[in-house]
Protein backbone atom coordinates (compact mmCIF):
# COMPACT_ATOMS: atom_id res chain seq x y z
CA UNK A 1 0.00 0.00 0.00
CA UNK A 2 1.27 3.76 -0.68
CA UNK A 3 1.34 6.04 1.77
CA UNK A 4 1.93 9.64 1.75
CA UNK A 5 4.14 11.03 5.08
CA UNK A 6 1.91 14.19 6.54
CA UNK A 7 4.67 16.62 7.66
CA UNK A 8 2.35 18.81 9.53
CA UNK A 9 0.78 16.02 11.92
CA UNK A 10 5.04 15.27 12.31
CA UNK A 11 5.70 18.99 13.25
CA UNK A 12 2.30 18.76 15.77
CA UNK A 13 3.70 15.55 17.29
CA UNK A 14 7.46 16.97 17.94
CA UNK A 15 6.83 20.32 19.03
CA UNK A 16 6.34 21.60 22.45
CA UNK A 17 5.53 24.78 23.71
CA UNK A 18 9.19 25.37 25.04
CA UNK A 19 10.59 25.43 22.17
CA UNK A 20 12.90 28.44 21.50
CA UNK A 21 14.93 28.00 18.03
CA UNK A 22 16.04 31.78 18.69
CA UNK A 23 17.42 31.09 21.73
CA UNK A 24 21.31 30.76 21.13
CA UNK A 25 23.31 29.29 19.07
CA UNK A 26 21.56 26.67 17.97
CA UNK A 27 18.22 27.07 19.54
CA UNK A 28 16.39 25.31 22.59
CA UNK A 29 14.60 22.36 22.06
CA UNK A 30 12.99 20.00 24.38
CA UNK A 31 13.95 16.77 24.57
CA UNK A 32 11.22 14.26 24.01
CA UNK A 33 10.21 10.77 23.12
CA UNK A 34 7.82 10.76 20.84
CA UNK A 35 10.26 12.73 18.97
CA UNK A 36 12.89 10.21 19.25
CA UNK A 37 10.85 7.59 17.98
CA UNK A 38 9.26 9.71 15.54
CA UNK A 39 12.30 9.91 13.86
CA UNK A 40 13.45 6.46 14.27
CA UNK A 41 10.38 5.05 12.89
CA UNK A 42 10.18 7.86 9.70
CA UNK A 43 14.32 6.99 9.19
CA UNK A 44 13.26 3.00 8.87
CA UNK A 45 9.80 3.55 6.91
CA UNK A 46 12.09 5.88 4.15
CA UNK A 47 15.03 3.47 4.24
CA UNK A 48 12.92 0.49 3.45
CA UNK A 49 10.95 2.28 0.71
CA UNK A 50 13.04 2.05 -2.54
CA UNK A 51 12.26 5.22 -5.53
CA UNK A 52 9.83 3.25 -7.17
CA UNK A 53 7.36 1.76 -4.18
CA UNK A 54 9.42 -1.03 -3.60
CA UNK A 55 9.97 -2.39 -0.47
CA UNK A 56 14.12 -3.32 0.40
CA UNK A 57 14.69 -6.41 2.18
CA UNK A 58 17.10 -3.83 4.31
CA UNK A 59 14.31 -4.80 7.66
CA UNK A 60 13.35 -7.94 8.62
CA UNK A 61 8.91 -7.56 7.74
CA UNK A 62 7.54 -7.61 11.24
CA UNK A 63 9.56 -4.41 12.11
CA UNK A 64 8.21 -2.82 9.04
CA UNK A 65 4.64 -3.63 9.81
CA UNK A 66 5.01 -2.28 13.38
CA UNK A 67 6.48 0.56 11.84
CA UNK A 68 4.02 1.26 9.32
CA UNK A 69 1.07 0.23 11.30
CA UNK A 70 2.47 2.77 13.92
CA UNK A 71 2.70 5.30 11.99
CA UNK A 72 -0.40 5.08 10.25
CA UNK A 73 -2.34 4.55 13.97
CA UNK A 74 -0.96 8.12 14.77
CA UNK A 75 -1.83 9.56 11.20
CA UNK A 76 1.74 10.43 10.16
CA UNK A 77 1.32 8.07 7.27
CA UNK A 78 -1.68 8.75 4.95
CA UNK A 79 -3.34 6.27 2.76
CA UNK A 80 -5.17 7.03 -0.15
CA UNK A 81 -8.14 5.82 1.56
CA UNK A 82 -7.86 8.18 4.68
CA UNK A 83 -7.58 10.77 1.92
CA UNK A 84 -11.08 9.60 0.52
CA UNK A 85 -12.60 9.32 3.62
CA UNK A 86 -11.56 12.98 5.16
CA UNK A 87 -13.32 14.28 1.86
CA UNK A 88 -16.38 12.50 1.97
CA UNK A 89 -16.50 13.32 6.31
CA UNK A 90 -16.26 17.55 5.06
CA UNK A 91 -18.78 16.91 2.26
CA UNK A 92 -20.70 15.23 4.66
CA UNK A 93 -20.70 18.07 7.09
CA UNK A 94 -21.66 20.61 4.98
Amino acid sequence: MEYVIDFDRVNELCTHPNDNPKDGISGIFVKSLSRQVIKEYLSIYTDSITNHGKVSKKYDDNVLENVIETLHFNKILVSKADIRDNKINQVLQK
